[in-house]
C-alpha cells in the first residue's frame, strides 16, 4: 500500500478474495485459499421505541402546507432518528402525506402516503426535513415506526440470514428486499431493503442483522438505485 496523502485504503478491485493457503483441487478449480465472506454483522445497537408523534405533535395542516416539525425527535428544524427507520402518521380526513428527509449515507429521498388516514411507510429515513398534506387534514401526528433500513441491498429475503434481538434469533421478524423498480418513486419501496422486528424496541434491547452482501459489485447492486429525491 501506498502512503501519503494519496494513500489508497482498496486492497483489491478483484470481484473474489481468497485468504489463507488452505488449497483443495475439487473447491474453486484448486485456488490456494478459501474466499472471503460477503456476510456482514449490522449492529444497530440499543433501538429506541417507536414515537407515533415524534416528528410532529397532533395538529391541524392546510392542503399543501407544511407540519409544523416539533416533536421530541426535533432540533433545529430537523428529525433525526437513531438508527435508518420508517416513518409513521395518523390523521383525519382522506389525504396523501408527503414527507422528505434524508437516508443514512446523507442522500435526498421522498415518500408519499397512499390516499387515506394513515400512513405506515416503506423507505428508512434517517431525517426528516418536511412533511406536507395533499387537502387540510385535523388531528395528524408523524413518527417513527421499527421497520429498519438495511445499509447494503438485498434482492431476496434469503440475503438476510439471522435478526436478532438481545442476541436470540427473531423467527417472526419481516424482510422486505430492496425495491427493483428504477427509477425509484415516491411509493416504491425502500431501495436497499428493510427489516420489521417482531420484538418491540424500547432504547435497551439491542438489535441486529447478520446479512449477506450482493454479489454484484457495482453501486446499484450493493447499494441500490438512486432514491427519489422529488
Amino acid at each position: 500500500m501506498s502512503t501519503g496523502s494519496k494513500a489508497r485504503h482498496t486492497i483489491s478491485f478483484a470481484n473474489r478474495i481468497f485468504r489463507g493457503s488452505a488449497q483443495y483441487g475439487k473447491y474453486s478449480g484448486g485456488k490456494r485459499g478459501l474466499e472471503v465472506s460477503d456476510l456482514y454483522h449490522v449492529n444497530f445497537g440499543a433501538v429506541t421505541a417507536a414515537d407515533p408523534n415524534g416528528v410532529s405533535e397532533t395538529q391541524n395542516v392546510g392542503a399543501g402546507a407544511s407540519f409544523s416539525l416539533d416533536g421530541a425527535l426535533v432540533s433545529g428544524g430537523v428529525a433525526t432518528f437513531d438508527v435508518p427507520r420508517n416513518v409513521v402518521g395518523a390523521w383525519t380526513t382522506t389525504s396523501v402525506l408527503t414527507v422528505t428527509g434524508t437516508d443514512e449515507y446523507g442522500e435526498a429521498v421522498v415518500e408519499s402516503s397512499a390516499s387515506g388516514t394513515s400512513m405506515a411507510g416503506i423507505k428508512a429515513f434517517k431525517t426528516v426535513t418536511s412533511v406536507t398534506s395533499s387537502v387540510s387534514i385535523t388531528g395528524a401526528t408523524v413518527g417513527t415506526g421499527k421497520v429498519l433500513g438495511l445499509p447494503f441491498r438485498v434482492s431476496t429475503k434469503n440475503q438476510v440470514i439471522v435478526v436478532s434481538e438481545d442476541g436470540k434469533a427473531e423467527t417472526a421478524s419481516v424482510v422486505v428486499a430492496g425495491v427493483a423498480t428504477n427509477p425509484a418513486t415516491a411509493t416504491t419501496g425502500d431501495i436497499r431493503g428493510t427489516v420489521a422486528v417482531a420484538g418491540t424496541p424500547d432504547a435497551t434491547k439491542t438489535y441486529s442483522v447478520l446479512m449477506a452482501r450482493g454479489s454484484t459489485p457495482t453501486k446499484v447492486g450493493m447499494f441500490g438505485v438512486s432514491q427519489f429525491a422529488g
